[in-house]
């Protein structure tokens, strides 16, 4: 009644309730549902009702009996219940198990490259119906783990036809991934030199029409990330009737325009198709005649074009600019020509004719409007943080000269753009006007060009929009570009649609307004150029792009930075730790980190002076994560330390710096080898600058252990007329057994920085003879050594330079996945978790033991010491003998006062009259084991007196459990304690035992040993199950009770499962059994007690077990009369709370499970 039941419907009721009534009505709802009914529907019985006969039932323990195949699915439908849910949300219903079938049918379809169009079994919307109804379940998709990876396909599927797409135009179907994936197959095969006459694997006729089927779809070809962009110009060449043999970018003959490439954006040979942008932006230029005068001009990328019209080439017929200036412009009497572009971006000029927009303009052949449209960049639009992006140019109108007096030219160019905390554009490039014999060139270009990026002075700072302008210098072949005034290409761009694409704008203005050239491009991104330097370097872009996260933890940070003073020699290797420990710096200090990930300063938090300020510098190479950054100052005044003068660096020097966010938690480090790649490094630059930055690489293994090693080898170089290789490696290389190095423990939440710190060297020697040394100080940022950062200096003996090269750089390291184990499949005792529940038996002396259990009041030492568990403590004594895993640890305290809530109070222990004690972390409270399973012993205290009158003994046991059912087990346990004056061997047998997640039991069987002859002894055993899957840990403390000498026995052990744990924390683990049979080999006497049985209510004697490891006969004893003198004792030995432990779970058992006492919950006793 307390847990609210029907007082009608209690089971224990001298009349018991119509249970079968109740199951009729159960099974006549059940099959309501399983026939795809709805609870909400359901109107033969109320559902709270309904629920009451379930509670009945279920409290009866006839479930099964009564309700049999239905049990499984009413009995979580009503737990659901119980829990709140709403009643026809429970996504066990069978209606929504068909639901997911029938989804994962139409996937199953779609897989094998079917059309949505033809698929028939059902009709659409009502599978979309099916899918809203499931996602719109408490649990959403994710809770139905049936649809697995179908979920994604179907949900973005029908989020798509949602949307307005066509039923067969989602991209993302398999069917146009395998017309991929055939196309790239024929690409490659062409790659390799093949003629297209010569494929054989599909018909061409085929090939086609997967180009075409493509190419229809919202994008078009461009649309595709995966196919190679190979196919949009070839696509176009098929289209106007071309032989493909004859097809001048076959891959095979380098044609395309990519020099053999296929990464390098081919030429757009027109218009692609795929430009559906609504509202897409415009810009124009033009040249042209205005008002009996000329006129030279236009608009940026600030404007969007509303009620587009193309005309079926791509050509721009019409448009309204947005915000309206009022009407519609129109192309008029002109011609679009130099049409070109794809799905992200389009270009033109209108020519030869005259338009009103609304000013008037007339153009000849030879003049023009140059126009690019650009698909608008979403909200959130960024440049990624670092790296460089090379463009190439796929398309151009022909250039226009403003008075019409030269025909058309050819424009020319090449573009990148250097990231950072300042984005720079390189820009260089020619306009070529045909002039005769001696065409006109004006050739423009940003400081350093393409080749050296970070010398550019054309900051991008580009709008919401993703436009940006620029104004880049110019000289000419014919002496009219005299100076940066006279002469400059004036630039107008945008990035449409992402980073990928950039169409732009521009006038190339020169002396005298009729002689300004006008043109339109675009730009695709591609592989990264060869050429560099800089502030660039050569490196390769890691695929380590810092994607935010990055917050110290706890109260600091772990800064440190390698570069050069202001006198340009020597190294600085600098910490700064901001933690309670360190006397070095301010206790309290603040890390002021951009958006980018690029460190901008650290300043003391009292002060607020700066520690280390960027100042104008430059942040290159940044890369990280939420553990850890790396980047590089560069080119720019920083300050570093707040008395220090500011330090100029040049583009080609660097203050490369490492980040970490610290860890306090107890390293987990994995055993044995462990190798990492490389995942980011800065690019390494030169003490004294003489040197562009440089290319870093290496590998770099661990060999964990007591004594650990690091084996390293790599290699440093720089490029140009003065460069070099700088190598560097441990003995053996990376291969080898490495150098000894030590790696620091944490020492505790108020230094939490100290855990993971290394240092090593290796030597060093350059490609012309000089030697040196690398020298490497870092941290491994996580207590299982999956990621390390480091800086070095790579220091070179030149006694004519002063160490000018001195190397400095930075570097992130990642252990290879599935090498090295290095997050073992079971942790150690430092990964016990005491946030669930964590139940508990200590033993005190001859009070036997006390069982307990709770929930985040539970203190273990990283090293395993049980501290405290509720009011248990372990006082002022020391641990020792720990034993276990993440599930389950067993130990003892000894030489010191623990603390118990009891009567017991404080109880002082030695090491011969220890407190034994046997924790588990309740991770998994469902029993789902099954079969018999016979348990290995893990390890176990040594036992000891309650008054130490002898040193410590052993204890050896076997342990066989026969999982019937997660209510029912078979239960055989044979232990043998030896002691140096005494050996006692007991055992407990139960085929029908019913497991708790903790318990008590006593022998049922007489204890072998001299002191206890005529039944003078017991032993009990308080249990403990846990484990990953429960039952896979049995954890026992036990109590053998010698009554003549008023003398107790104490001790822990603890079993495992056979394949559940890792050996290296058990290295002791025994599977001997002791002087006795296994749960196979004894038959069992006393027979399962059905669940309509009332003679479980009589006191008839039973037939016991037999006696393990004697061939004795069966010993019969009277289970309520031993439960009566279990609960009373006798006049000279009065009840123990083990005693009484005992007697409440044989009540239980007596009583077929049907009542229990202690709400199921474990007290202290």
């Amino acid at each position: 009644m307390l847990a609210g039941g029907n007082p009608d419907n209690f089971a224990g009721l001298p009349v018991p309730p119509n249970f079968p009534a109740f199951a009729d009505a159960l099974n006549a709802y059940a099959a309501f549902l399983a026939a795809n009914g709805l609870p909400s529907d359901y109107s033969d019985e109320d559902i709270a009702r309904l629920q009451e006969f379930f509670a009945a039932v279920l409290q009866s323990g006839q479930v099964n009996s009564l309700l049999g195949a239905n049990g499984d699915l009413l009995t979580a439908y009503f737990a659901f219940l119980e829990a709140g849910g709403q009643i026809d949300a429970f996504a066990g219903l069978p209606i929504y198990l068909d639901y997911v079938s029938a989804l994962n049918a139409y996937a199953a379809f779609l897989s094998g490259g079917g059309l949505p169009s033809d698929y028939a079994a059902l009709d659409l919307s009502i599978l979309r119906a099916y899918l809203d109804a499931l996602a719109a379940l408490p649990g959403g998709l994710a809770g139905f783990d049936a649809l697995a990876d179908n979920a994604a396909l179907v949900s973005a599927y029908f989020a798509f036809v949602s949307a307005g797409g066509d039923i067969d135009g989602f991209t993302g179907l398999p069917i146009y991934a395998d017309y991929i994936a055939a196309l790239n197959a024929y690409f490659e095969f062409l790659a390799n030199g093949g003629l297209p006459s010569e494929y054989t694997a599909l018909d061409l006729a085929i090939l086609e029409a997967y180009l075409a089927a493509l190419a229809a779809l919202q994008g078009g070809l461009a649309g595709f990330a995966d196919l190679n962009n190979f196919f949009l110009d070839y696509y176009e060449f098929l289209l106007g009737g071309g032989d493909p043999d004859q097809f001048a970018g076959l891959p095979g003959n380098g044609g395309g325009g990519n020099g053999g490439n296929p990464d390098v954006p081919p030429q757009l040979a027109g218009y692609s198709g795929g430009f559906d942008a609504v509202e897409p932006l415009i810009g124009f230029v033009l040249g042209g005649g205005f008002n009996g005068g000329l006129l030279s001009g236009g608009e940026g990328l600030g404007f969007k074009a509303g009620n587009l019209v193309l005309d079926e080439n791509g050509g721009l017929q019409s448009y309204v600019r947005l915000p309206s200036t009022g009407g519609t412009r129109t192309k008029g009497s002109t011609e679009v020509v130099d049409i070109f572009g794809n799905a992200d971006a389009l270009i033109g000029r209108w020519t030869s004719g005259t338009i009103s927009i609304p000013n008037t303009f007339t153009f000849n052949e030879n003049q023009g409007l140059h126009y690019v449209l650009t698909r608008p960049v979403q909200p959130d639009f960024a440049l990624p943080a670092n790296g460089r992006i090379d463009y190439y140019q796929i398309a151009a109108t022909r250039p226009t000269i403003a008075d019409g007096s030269v025909e058309p030219g050819v424009f020319d160019a090449q573009m990148a753009i250097l990231l950072g905390t300042e984005a720079k554009l390189a820009l260089e490039g020619t306009i070529t006007m045909p002039t005769g014999a001696d065409p006109y060139v004006f050739s423009f270009s940003t400081a350093g060009g393409i080749e050296d990026p970070s010398q550019s002075t054309n900051i991008i700072g580009f709008t919401t929009l993703g436009t940006f302008s620029a104004f880049v210098a110019a000289t000419d072949n014919g002496g009219t570009c005299s100076s940066i005034d006279t002469c400059g290409l004036s630039l107008t761009a945008g990035f449409a649609g992402d980073v990928n694409t950039v169409g732009l704008t521009y006038r190339a203005v020169r002396e005298g307004f009729g002689q300004n050239l006008a043109g339109a491009a675009i730009f695709k991104s591609g592989p990264e150029r060869t050429s560099g330097g800089g502030g660039t370097g050569n490196g390769p872009a890691f695929d380590f792009a810092y994607q935010g996260g990055y917050a110290p933890a706890g109260p600091g940070f772990f800064a440190r930075g390698v570069y050069p003073r202001t006198n340009q020699f020597g190294l600085n290797l600098d910490v700064i730790r901001n933690n309670q420990t360190a006397t070095n710096r301010p206790a309290s200090l603040a890390v002021e980190i951009e958006p980018s990930g690029a460190l901008s300063r650290i300043t003391a938090r009292t002060t607020g002076e700066n520690v280390v300020d960027r100042g104008t510098t430059t942040v290159f190479d940044v890369y990280g994560d939420a553990s850890l950054l790396i980047g590089r100052w560069s080119d720019g005044t920083f300050a570093f330390n707040v008395s220090e003068t500011e330090s100029t660096i040049s583009a080609n020097q660097g203050y490369h710096y490492l980040l970490t966010s610290g860890w306090d938690a107890a390293p987990n480090f994995p055993m044995g080898r462990v190798e990492y790649e490389l995942l980011a490094a800065t690019s390494p630059t030169l003490i004294d600058g003489s040197l562009s930055p440089g290319v870093f690489d290496a590998d770099l293994a661990i060999i964990y252990g007591a004594a650990p090693r690091v084996a390293i080898d790599g290699s440093i170089t720089f490029t140009g007329a003065t460069g070099f290789v700088y190598s560097f490696a441990t003995e053996g290389g990376f291969a080898g057994e490495g150098t000894p190095f030590s790696i620091s423990s944490p020492s505790g939440p108020s230094n939490l920085f100290s855990g993971g710190f290394f240092s090593f060297q290796a030597p060093g020697t350059t490609n012309d003879g000089r030697s040196g040394a690398f020298q490497a100080e870092g941290q491994i940022v996580d207590p299982q050594g999956d990621r390390l950062g480091l800086v070095y200096e790579a220091t070179i003996a030149d006694t004519s330079a002063q160490n000018s090269d001195t190397i400095h750089g930075a570097a992130i390291f990642g252990a290879i996945e599935g090498n090295g184990d290095t997050t073992p499949a079971v942790g150690g005792v430092d990964q016990f978790d005491t946030s669930v529940l964590v139940t508990a038996a200590i033993s005190y002396g001859e009070e036997g033991f006390t069982r307990t259990s709770r929930t985040n009041q539970t203190d273990v030492s990283p090293e395993g010491v049980l501290n405290s568990i509720g009011s248990f403590g372990r006082g002022n004594a020391t641990g020792d003998q720990i034993i276990g895993d993440e599930y389950a640890i067993i130990g003892r305290w000894i030489d010191g006062d623990v603390v118990f809530p009891t009567g017991a109070g404080r109880y002082t222990t030695t090491a011969n009259d220890a407190s034994h004690w046997a924790i588990v972390s309740v991770v998994d409270q469902e029993f789902g084991l099954t079969g018999q399973i016979t348990y290995d012993l893990l390890g176990a205290t040594t036992p000891t007196y309650s008054d130490g009158r002898t040193a410590p003994g052993t204890f050896d046991g076997s342990l066989v459990i026969n999982w019937l059912s997660p209510t029912q087990i078979g239960l055989n346990l044979a232990a043998e304690v030896t002691m140096p004056d005494a050996v006692y061997a007991w055992s407990f047998q139960s085929p029908n035992f019913f497991p708790r997640l903790q318990g008590v039991f006593e022998s049922n069987a007489s204890i072998n040993g001299t002191p206890c002859a005529n039944n003078g002894c017991q032993a009990a055993v308080s249990y403990q199950f846990g484990g990953a899957n429960l039952g896979e840990r049995f954890a026992m403390n036990y109590n053998i009770s010698i009554f003549a000498d008023n003398l107790d026995i104490g001790g822990s052990a603890l079993f495992g499962a056979p394949g559940t744990f890792d050996p290296a924390n058990y290295p002791n683990t025994s599977t001997a059994s002791v002087g006795g049979q296994t749960l196979a080999t004894i038959a069992p006497s006393i027979a399962p007690i059905a669940a309509g049985d009332w003679s479980r209510w009589m006191g008839t004697s039973w037939s016991g077990p037999q006696i393990i490891g004697t061939t004795g006969a069966n010993v019969t004893f009277d289970a309520v009369a031993e439960l009566s003198r279990a609960v009373a004792g006798t006049d000279d030995r009065p009840a123990t709370a083990v005693q009484r432990d005992w007697a409440i779970d044989q009540a239980e058992r007596i009583m077929g499970g049907m009542i229990t006492f202690g709400a199921g919950t474990p007290v202290e006793r």
